[in-house]
């Protein structure tokens, strides 16, 4: 099969040449049109009820709206977990669906389940929302900011988003900060009372009057005629003289009479500044097919010609726009290839002859392309996993090229024609070489079944990397075969005559090489006469490195990386109003407007909200955040750690309302916190107790900081209930509820239009009333029997505090724990075990409260048991692939041997290079695997291919060794100078691949020895087990000498 592919390429070098430009131009087309994003997107499988209950305390709103809601889901199949928030006013459940869920089906049962007639929700309290939690794929933020008006920015901001949202590629354009405008009738209660109308009914009339609707079509036989009731009041201006009725003199009573009419904005709940002056803030969202750099690209074009647009005092500024890290990924790649191809080349022409090494080279590109295209096809796109992939796959989609172009070099100089020293060259390594792209595609097999959020987000990596060295072995097989036939090099040339002169083979292709060789020929035989002793000293240092990983070597799911974005978060004291939060939010930015401009680039000041990305988000009057961008990382002169320890040392303690700070920089990815506790239980108090044992021996760790509890104490509550006399009167919680709820937070009633905007026309109480408990005392209700009474002649209020929040964990009351650890002085996961160890028995004395790990450590723990179990799987397949090749079952025992011995490099490397193990270390170290187990297949080939010549086992071992050692040389070499740049100079956001490439280096450099040395030694004793059993065997089956007779 392979050599007539071989004789195919070798006699039809146009149909070589067009496959190979074929796989070149489909491969620059896909990458033109293969959108670039940052992270891929896959289904995240979760689903949101969203519930909004006004003016709710979040005690109330876990009782009677959250709880409800998860009995009726608690059944649903395919959920794994269900977690649940209830804050003010809001209740959000989470439906965690178990893999392989399909979200549409469970999305159809959960509207079911909400839609039966048993959940009974509070009557005001707006019917449940339920949609997918999906990815967002944020482009950049607008800013709409200067020393306009509020009016005038939120006309400027409506008018930039609807343009903003028409651009080709845009999703949505989500707006922070603004708010509807409002018309507000504002009712006098003491004129009310005159009316004899209650706020409820007076709310009614209201409405009726102002309503205008269709109601129908009159057929006859003229025509049909539709029919519509118009309103009494059109215009907002003509409501002050809406008639209401008759009052008790029978005079017209009209609006003007009991309330005001004012222009207002809805509840302001948040408040943004960028770089010192108030904003708008628009978060540009793009679709999951448009391209990240382009289409940002487009919209800074876009806002460079708006400016000439503005209203005078309005200005336009943008931050966080991520296709600058695609970019910066993006150079990263191009510059190792482009370093990293040159290495590659020139240790090829060291090595081979020039036009052998050029055609060689060229299968980079080739395979590059190739598999670009492949992925293309099956929808991947361009993001920071797939651009991995390629990075992985630069050392070893020549490695093919390598052994099948250096073999049939070794013909040419023996002396046979290029075309015959193509095909027999190819021929001879064409089953091997086949079996070493499908055993590295098997050791990325583990990637490919990583379960989870982890296995989703990794998932092009392996499917990229076959794709390219499936497509490396295409141009190896089929197109490198016809540029080596023609024409013999000018070394094989004068080797060719060097050997007809000296009637023998003559093996001198450098002048350096050959000394090197005789070297390596010397330690091989010393070995080989020495081989349990060189076996058992391997083994011996494999324990000892091992030893040494599980003590001086933590391991994280993702290393930090550099950010050009920071935040920081200040949480006031509950009673903290929005104005506080500004007064101490612009204190805060002042500081960090002093920062160099040589590093700044701008700062976004959120006040009542803080958020961590693009969809996890707070909000609260007490919150505060300030959003840091830095310069490029070669324009400013402090990286990133100096930046936050410069935050940390000049905000410090800013305002005595400040009850925590922290300094963070958005979450990305899937990578959780360092350290995040769940404790949950049936009983509260029990569960609070166990999280405040917990929280109080977490600062007592070194290097722990940032901790953080979910239990966060909300606003101030006067808590209102019926007297016993108002209950005789028909005064239930109900009553007081819906009268209160009316009076305070007020009823929308109407929507009128002014100028082409719609107002919502807004029925509240005069602000004096709302905003004094002593006034709110002489509020009149209306009891069961019709009564007018006084609230306080029925009810009773005391002061009190809740939490901002309540959460809930599989139906059960839970408090999570978080912070960050420094791992220069701690590390996480031992705190976490010695934590979790220490309260093992926490359900004993703490009424059944269970407390799990989350976060980093739970990814970490997930991915490398999914990783385990994987690689079980992929090195029986890599057993399979071999056992199928040899036709043996004890050799590729021999060949596997060395994947252990691989992890010496990788430990070694990590900890001269000062870097973590992480997931990425353990993709380099599969990577490595899949390069060490390739030369030792082709060398054990070739053991095999000398014993079935009939020559001796040890000198098999030693003539194979000699024949392999400049490809195996070449191989590794070439692989590690294509990752020099990556594992040497790595900087900014290249750092975050460096344990990748200090994985497959140092991993390579310790591997390429143990393969020339270990795997032939271990061979050797083999074989002496082999005849050891034999001789045994045969003595054996030797008959017993017979007695001879006396």
């Amino acid at each position: 099969m392979v050599r007539s592919i071989v004789r195919w390429s070798v006699r039809n070098p146009v149909a070589a040449n067009l496959l190979m430009g074929m796989i070149i131009i489909s491969g620059v087309v896909s990458y033109i049109a293969m959108p670039r994003e940052v992270f891929p997107d896959f289904s995240l499988g979760k689903i949101e009820v969203f519930t909004v209950w006004r003016g709710a305390a979040p005690g109330d709103v876990e009782v009677l709206v959250t709880e409800p809601i998860e009995e009726v889901l608690g059944e649903i199949d395919g959920v794994d977990d269900i977690l649940s928030t209830s804050g003010e006013g809001v209740s959000r459940v989470h439906l965690v669906l178990t893999s392989g869920a399909e979200v549409p089906e469970v999305l159809a049962q959960v509207r079911d389940a909400l839609g039966r007639g048993d959940l009974f929700l509070p009557a005001d309290a707006e019917p449940p929302r339920v949609f997918e939690e999906k990815n967002v794929f944020p482009v950049l933020a607008v800013f709409v900011h200067g020393s306009a008006s509020p009016a005038v920015l939120s006309s400027e901001t409506e008018r930039i988003q609807q343009e903003l949202a028409a651009i080709e590629g845009v999703a949505q354009v989500v707006v922070t900060g603004s708010r509807d405008a409002q018309l507000w009738v504002e009712v006098d209660p003491a004129a009310l009372e005159r009316t004899g109308l209650t706020l409820a009914q007076f709310g009614a009339l209201v409405a009726s009057r102002t309503r205008e609707a269709p109601v129908g079509a009159l057929e006859t036989e003229q025509g049909d005629w539709l029919l519509r009731v118009r309103a009494d009041v059109t215009e907002p201006e003509d409501l002050l003289d809406l008639p209401l009725g008759p009052d008790s003199r029978g005079a017209m009573l009209r609006l003007g009479d009991v309330a005001s009419l004012s222009d207002a904005f809805e509840r302001e709940l948040s408040r943004a500044r960028f770089n010192g002056e108030p904003c708008l803030h628009m978060q540009v969202n793009k679709n999951a097919k448009a391209d990240l750099i382009d289409l940002s690209a487009v919209i800074h074009e876009w806002i460079e010609a708006e400016r000439r647009n503005l209203a005078p005092g309005v200005q336009l500024g943008t931050n966080s726009d991520l296709s600058i890290y695609v970019r910066d990924r993006l150079a990263v790649m191009t510059e190792s290839g482009l370093m990293g191809g040159v290495l590659v080349l020139a240790c090829l022409l060291a090595f081979l002859d020039r036009r052998v090494a050029l055609w060689t080279a060229v299968g980079i590109p080739v395979a590059f392309l190739g598999g670009i295209a492949i992925a293309y096809w099956a929808g991947i796109s361009l993001n920071m996993v797939t651009m991995f992939a390629l990075i992985v796959v630069l050392g070893m989609v020549v490695d093919d090229a390598i052994v099948v172009g250096e073999n049939s070099f070794r013909l040419m100089e023996e002396g046979l024609p290029p075309d015959e020293a193509a095909i027999e060259g190819v021929g001879q390594v064409g089953a091997p070489v086949v079996a070493t792209i499908l055993t590295s595609m098997a050791a990325f097999l583990p990637v490919l079944m990583l379960s989870g959020q982890a296995g989703l987000f990794m998932r092009p990596l392996p499917l990229v990397v076959s794709a390219c060295l499936a497509i490396s072995l295409v141009e190896a097989l089929a197109v490198l075969p016809a540029h080596l036939s023609k024409g013999r090099t000018r070394r094989a040339e004068k080797l060719a005559a060097q050997q007809l002169a000296a009637a023998g083979p003559v093996r001198t292709p450098s002048h350096w090489y050959e000394p090197l060789r005789l070297a390596y020929v010397r330690l091989l035989k010393f070995s080989l006469a020495w081989r349990w002793s060189v076996v058992g000293a391997g083994i011996g240092l494999l324990a000892l490195v091992a030893a040494l990983a599980q003590h001086r070597l933590p391991f994280v799911f993702f290393d930090d990386f550099e950010s050009k974005i920071f935040y920081v978060s200040v949480r006031l004291v509950p009673d903290a109003s929005l104005d506080d939060s500004e007064a101490v939010a612009r204190q805060m930015e002042d500081i960090c407007l002093t920062m160099p401009d040589t590093d700044l680039e701008s700062i976004n000041t959120l006040i009542g909200v803080a958020a961590q990305n693009a969809v996890d988000y707070e909000l609260g009057q007490n919150l505060a955040q300030i959003w840091v961008e830095l310069r490029e990382g070669d324009q400013r002169t402090m990286d990133a750690s100096a930046v936050v320890q410069w935050l940390r040392t000049n905000l410090g303690d800013v305002a005595p309302l400040v009850e925590s700070m922290q300094i963070d920089q958005p979450q990305s990815g899937i990578n959780g916190r360092a350290i995040e506790l769940v404790l949950r239980g049936q009983h509260e108090e029990q569960v609070t107790l166990a999280a405040e044992a917990v929280l109080a021996d977490l600062h007592n760790f070194a290097g722990v900081h940032e901790v953080r509890t979910s239990v966060r104490m909300g606003k101030r509550e006067l808590r209102i209930r019926p007297t016993e006399a108002g209950r005789l009167m028909g005064v239930s919680e109900g009553l007081l509820v819906a009268e209160l709820g009316t009076a305070l937070e007020g009823q929308r009633r109407a929507r009128l239009r002014r100028k082409g905007d719609d107002l919502d026309l807004q029925l509240k109480l005069p602000e004096s009333v709302r905003h004094d408990p002593a006034a709110l005392g002489q509020l009149k209700i209306t009891t069961a029997t019709g009564a007018r009474v006084r609230l306080k002649d029925v009810a009773t209020w005391e002061e009190g505090s809740g939490p901002a929040s309540l959460h809930r964990r599989d139906r059960q009351r839970s408090i999570t724990l978080t912070a960050d650890v420094d791992r220069t002085v701690g590390n996480a996961r031992d705190i976490i075990s010695t934590l979790l160890e220490r309260y093992s028995d926490l359900s004993k004395t703490h009424g059944g409260t269970t407390i799990k790990a989350l976060g980093d450590f739970d990814d970490t723990q997930n991915s490398l048991a999914g990783l385990a179990k994987a690689s079980l799987v992929a090195l029986a397949l890599i057993f399979a692939i071999l056992g199928t090749l040899f036709r043996s079952y004890l050799q590729p025992f021999v060949i596997m041997s060395i994947v252990p011995f691989a992890l010496v490099g990788v430990v070694v490397g990590h900890l001269v290079m000062g870097r973590d193990m992480t997931l990425l270390s353990l993709i380099g170290l599969l990577a490595l695997c899949g390069v060490v187990v390739n030369d030792s297949l082709i060398l054990i080939d070739f053991v095999n291919q000398r014993r079935a010549k009939g020559i001796e086992h040890l000198a098999s071992l030693v003539e194979a060794g000699t024949l392999r050692f400049r490809p195996i040389l070449l191989t590794s070499v070439t692989t590690m100078a294509g990752l020099t740049p990556l594992t040497f100079f790595s900087s900014g956001q290249a750092r975050f691949l460096q344990p990748m490439a200090i994985s497959v280096f140092f991993g390579l450099a310790a591997a390429t020895i143990l393969v020339l040395v270990l795997v032939p030694c271990v061979q050797a004793c083999l074989d002496d087990l082999v005849l050891g059993a034999r001789r045994r065997w045969a003595r054996e089956q030797q008959p017993m000498p017979r007695a001879t007779p006396t």
